[in-house]
């Protein structure tokens, strides 16, 4: 179950305040971040609020 919110934006593509956003489980959130922190894209990681 996606726990996750991980916050990113492609500057060459995207204005600085678009923000993309991917799902993550807690067993992906890491290597998720850490594909878009090497290319600078990660903003931030957030959890997701239980509704």
């Amino acid at each position: 179950m996606a726990t996750w919110s991980v916050v990113w934006n492609n500057p060459k593509l995207h204005t600085p305040d678009r923000e993309k956003i991917w799902v993550a489980c807690d067993e992906h959130k890491q290597s998720l971040s850490d594909f878009l922190s090497i290319r600078s894209f990660l903003k931030r990681v957030d959890p997701i609020e239980p509704t």
